[in-house]
């Protein structure tokens, strides 16, 4: 953890903005790790790539989560948003969370 400083976040987004998607992220093994460590908050931050959500993870992730920490979602791209905004919508309204869809277009 890092002050959030000017500074460093201009250098936040710089690095994101320089981050190249590969595909195949794993979205709900990720969110289910971090929810072991019972956190207050977890930032999932994604390009939204395959393979999506499915329900069955989004429900695995809300029962294990039982609305003990807010999930907020940042998704990143590259102008309009993707058809994936709205599981990454799903998955912080089911989890206390918000969503924030930020186009690097326009950074």
């Amino acid at each position: 953890m890092i002050p959030a400083t000017e500074d460093n976040k201009r250098k936040l987004v710089s690095f994101i903005a320089g981050l190249a998607a590969n595909g195949q992220t794993g979205h709900s093994r990720g969110i289910l790790s971090a929810l072991r460590l019972k956190p207050e908050v977890i930032f999932l931050l994604s390009d939204g790539g395959d393979p999506p959500l499915t329900k069955g993870e989004l429900l695995s992730i809300r029962e294990e989560n039982a609305g003990r920490t807010a999930i907020h979602c940042i998704q990143f791209g590259r102008g309009p948003q993707a058809r994936s905004a709205d599981v990454f919508q799903r998955l912080a309204v089911q989890n206390r969370g918000g969503y924030s869809y930020v186009d690097l277009n326009t950074r």
